[in-house]
Order: structure tokens, then C-alpha cells, then sequence
């Protein structure tokens, strides 16, 4: 009888893990055709000096959306940047907002709170229904990890894909 119910339990468990919707089924989800406010792709916002931001105002309903804090000055930004374009290539369907990190006199909030950017790149990547996903926190670098495991499942995704492609015109 515990034998019964300890299997029972196991695959109860199991089946929860596997139906559950992960993070990245949320990120690699593609719906078409996209309709936004704006076009998709990455857009640039230099706010104001002494200006508030709120991150909430920089977000695409019904698009997944990164916001991204960089420096011109920093080595890890400009590597990601070049990361980031290949993943827009890949997915057009992204919306991404680069924001300046360093000028003088703008504050930037997210759900009334300040935001402390301590890292950068400092990236926060939001749902479809303008949930945040992730974002890096302190010397967490959760967001950017994310990234670059979506990044590689698009890129593999696209290969699989070209490569599906590749055998049909073999066939035919």
C-alpha cells in the first residue's frame, strides 16, 4: 500500500513539473502576426535630466520586453549589445528598451520602488502582460544568464529549423 501511494505521489509530482509553463516556454513563445504599439526591435530612451522614470511606462503589452540599462563605456555592455542584435535578428517579435545609465540627474523606477542598478549590463525581461519574468538583482546576474540560455535556444531552435528546411529540399 506505501509502495502504491509513494508512486502515486511521484508521478503526481512529476506530471506538475512537466505541465508546469516555464520562464523560457514564456520567452519562446512565438505568436504572429504581432500587432504594437510601436514596431518591435530596440528603441532607444535618453530621458530628461531630473526626470523620473518609470520602467512600467517603457513596456509593450502583448510583447515580450526587455529593458536594458548600459553605459557607451562598458566592455560587458557593448558584448551584450552585439548578443542582443542577434537575438532582435532572431526574433523580431521582441520589443527591447535601451536606457543610459550614468547621465546625471534622472531617476528610473519600477513599481514605486528606485531601482539600483549596481551591474551592468542591468537587464529586466517582462511577460506578454507586462510581468517582470527576471531582472538582475545586486551581483545576481539572473537576467543576463537568462538571456544568454534563451539566446542559445533560438539559435538552436533556428538551426533545427534551417536544417529541417535543408532535408526537405533534399527530398523533393
Amino acid at each position: 500500500m506505501k509502495n502504491k501511494i509513494l508512486l502515486i505521489v511521484i508521478v503526481g509530482v512529476v506530471f506538475w513539473f512537466v505541465s508546469r509553463e516555464t520562464m523560457m516556454d514564456k520567452l519562446m513563445d512565438v505568436q504572429f502576426p504581432i500587432v504594437a504599439k510601436q514596431e518591435s526591435g530596440i528603441q532607444f530612451y535618453d530621458p530628461e535630466p531630473g526626470a523620473t522614470v518609470d520602467v512600467a511606462d517603457q513596456l509593450e503589452r502583448g510583447l515580450v520586453t526587455m529593458v536594458y540599462f548600459y553605459n557607451d563605456n562598458c566592455r560587458g555592455c557593448q558584448i551584450f549589445d552585439t548578443n542582443l542584435n542577434k537575438l532582435v535578428k532572431l526574433r523580431p517579435d521582441i520589443a527591447v528598451t535601451k536606457m543610459p545609465v550614468g547621465k546625471v540627474g534622472y531617476k528610473v523606477r519600477y513599481m514605486g520602488e528606485k531601482l539600483n542598478a549596481k551591474n551592468l549590463p542591468f537587464i529586466m525581461i517582462f511577460d506578454k502582460n507586462e510581468k517582470l519574468l527576471v531582472s538582475d538583482n545586486g551581483d545576481e546576474h539572473e537576467a543576463y544568464t537568462t538571456f544568454y540560455e534563451w539566446l542559445q535556444e533560438e539559435v538552436d531552435r533556428k538551426n533545427a529549423q534551417l536544417k529541417e528546411e535543408w532535408v526537405q529540399s533534399k527530398q523533393s
